[in-house]
């Protein structure tokens, strides 16, 4: 059981080290509204993998080629519309708040919450993890006993989501910067964000597995 358990803890620190879309928006939320908010994004996960584990582990194996595309597409747009919002908010606030003042929170723990799971369940990342990686090491536990299967779930959302906490925390004390600064590593979250909204679009667009 402590292999099945080792394994899945070293996929989720490789989930957690990589950077992506999730620590780019982890990053915006925590610096705009702070750790109480941030934690939320963390939170998504729990809610929006239950169903794509069950898909892609007991239902599909794998999905369409075109239905993983579609999922970029579209995952790539949200991201696209979520760093347009953020950055129509940075640039009224650095107008209005010439003096330094902080950035002030304009969304609920609810409102992050169902945005980070859109951004989640509309990622091609979750789907093609479970289907490729963790899903196969999920039935090769279970095949031992349900225990082994829990062990896999703990161990890789133990390291996942620990991980990210740790990004929580470091990203909360940049918080702590003089405002001017804040924005501007703000800015560099947003551009992360179309970033990755562009890439997720042009590989829906033109084929790359």
């Amino acid at each position: 059981m402590l292999d099945v358990f080792l394994t899945a803890a070293s996929f989720g620190l490789t989930a957690f080290a990589i950077p992506g879309h999730f620590q780019a928006y982890l990053l915006n939320i925590t610096l705009r509204f702070g750790w109480r908010h941030g934690i939320w994004v963390i939170a998504a996960p729990l809610f929006t993998d239950p169903p794509i584990i069950v898909l892609m582990t007991f239902v599909l194996g794998n999905l369409p080629f075109l239905a993983i595309q579609a999922i970029r597409v579209f995952g790539g747009c949200f991201l696209l519309w979520i760093a347009w919002n953020t950055f129509k908010q940075w640039r009224a606030e650095a107008a209005t708040n010439a003096a330094d003042a902080p950035l002030a929170p304009s969304m609920t723990t609810r409102q992050v919450l169902t945005t980070a799971m859109t951004m989640n369940a509309l990622s091609p990342g979750p789907y093609l993890f479970w289907g490729i990686i963790n899903g196969p090491l999920l039935l090769k536990a279970l095949g031992q006993s349900v225990w082994h299967g829990a062990a896999m779930l703990v161990g890789f959302y133990s390291f996942f989501l620990g991980g990210m906490l740790l990004l929580l925390v470091v990203f909360h004390r940049l918080g702590g910067m003089p405002p001017r600064v804040m924005r501007r590593v703000l800015l560099f979250a947003i551009g992360l964000l179309v970033f990755f909204g562009g890439r997720f679009i042009l590989e829906g667009l033109f084929g790359t597995a």
